[in-house]
């Protein structure tokens, strides 16, 4: 297990501590915020973002404390000790018993909250469907959670008990399986239940072909989610592996952008795609998942721990509390690292942008609508930057992109 430690650590390293090389020295003018947008506009982005915030550091310290309440002490025996009384003994039926318990009950916990950050996105006009609506999409999300967590706990359960020395190689291994499986049909299954999908106009693809052509990229898909029913904000992504890959756009963007901003967005896109950062994403989550394997294996031998939480071995399914509190505490710890790859990955699509379109100005023009559609913070905390953004900041994104345009004026 320690070569596989060393293996995995050289890893990670080599993924995200690759330098990254500026293509110049030359830098614009500091953009200051106060340029691009009005005292209004940051005044209503600070009014959105501050209750915004709270809500969801409420809802990540109730989720912590619940699972924690599970999964630790004697809450974690006394839910152990009736969850085998209730399955009767059968071991599979107790690990879908706790995988449901500790997806639901957070879920239930952690609602109120997210209702009244409903009720606050749709006072700033950024939701557009029924209470109704939010809980429906809420259930289904649910539904999809317990049925990954009862994968994972009977995968694990059922490794760990035929495996009783070499599980921790095998469950890594499954791990990583899970994880290209489930990037590979979240677009075939997960997306569907939440939105309705069309294909783009016949002029939006051929400049999307066009300009994945010019960067030597092949897309096929090209589709539309019908998002409107939802939600005002604008918005694209890449998804899938193989033949599930896909380019989206959201039809609120494509309602309100100009053609050569939606051709930015696209080109961001397709520079994810020449990229292969799903790809990317896909392995530095396997590396995750040993990683987090190898700290299990660790605590797991720890009769001490085993004691605590109410569990006679590795494989007992009263384990899988634990397990879900440790990776939820696990996930908030790399969070900052995450993130920080993250922002890496769409600085890089960002500047494929500027390159395929040669319009650096339009970007910046882009950034500032998207901004101010979507409310995001115009000027935020360095400590929530650096651990919850997945993207550069809006201000950051403009500086880059006067960057580029001084370096190839």
């Amino acid at each position: 297990m320690k070569r596989v430690a060393f293996i995995t650590i050289t890893a990670v390293i080599c993924l995200v501590g690759a330098p990254v090389v500026a293509s110049a020295a030359v830098h614009a003018p500091r953009a200051r915020v106060e340029d691009y947008f009005s005292a209004a506009d940051i005044a209503r982005s600070h009014g959105y973002r501050g209750l915004a915030y709270v809500l969801g550091f409420v809802s990540l310290a109730v989720n912590l404390i619940v699972l924690g309440v599970l999964g630790l002490g004697r809450g974690a025996r006394a839910l152990g000790a009736w969850s085998m009384r209730a399955a009767r003994g059968r071991r599979w039926i107790q690990g879908i018993i706790l995988a449901a318990i500790v997806t639901v009950v957070p879920t239930i916990v952690v609602l109120p909250a997210g209702i009244v950050a409903w009720y606050h996105q749709r006072a700033y006009g950024l939701v557009t469907n029924q209470l109704s609506g939010y809980l429906t999409d809420t259930l289904k999300a649910t539904g999809f959670s317990i049925l990954a967590a009862a994968i994972v706990a009977l995968v694990y359960l059922g490794l760990a008990k035929k495996l009783p020395r070499g599980w921790p190689f095998a469950v890594a291994i499954a791990g990583i399986v899970l994880t290209f499986a489930t990037i590979f049909i979240l677009p075939v299954i997960y997306e569907p239940a939440f939105s309705s999908f069309r294909p783009v106009d016949p002029a939006t693809r051929a400049r999307v072909i066009a300009i994945a052509a010019k960067e030597g990229v092949k897309v096929d898909k090209v589709l539309i989610s019908l998002q409107s029913v939802r939600t005002t904000t604008e918005n694209a992504y890449v998804s899938g592996l193989g033949a599930t890959k896909r380019v989206v756009l959201y039809d609120t963007l494509l309602a309100r952008l100009k053609p050569s901003e939606v051709d930015l967005v696209v080109a961001h896109e397709i520079g994810h795609v020449k990229h292969n950062d799903i790809l990317k994403g896909a392995l530095l989550g396997s590396a995750g998942v040993i990683a987090g394997v190898i700290v299990i294996w660790w605590l797991l031998r720890r009769r001490r721990l085993l004691d605590f939480i109410g569990a006679r071995d590795h494989a007992d399914p009263a384990v899988l509390p634990f397990l879900a509190f440790f990776l939820a505490v696990a996930t908030l710890v790399t969070l900052p690292l995450q993130n920080l790859v993250s922002r890496h990955i769409e600085a890089a699509a960002d500047r494929a942008a500027f390159v395929a379109t040669n319009d650096p100005h339009g970007a910046v023009q882009l950034e500032a609508d998207l901004a101010r559609a979507d409310l995001a913070d115009l000027t935020p905390n360095p400590f929530i930057k650096d651990v919850f953004f997945t993207h550069p900041s809006t201000m950051e994104r403009i500086q880059a992109a006067l960057d580029y345009e001084v370096q190839h004026r």
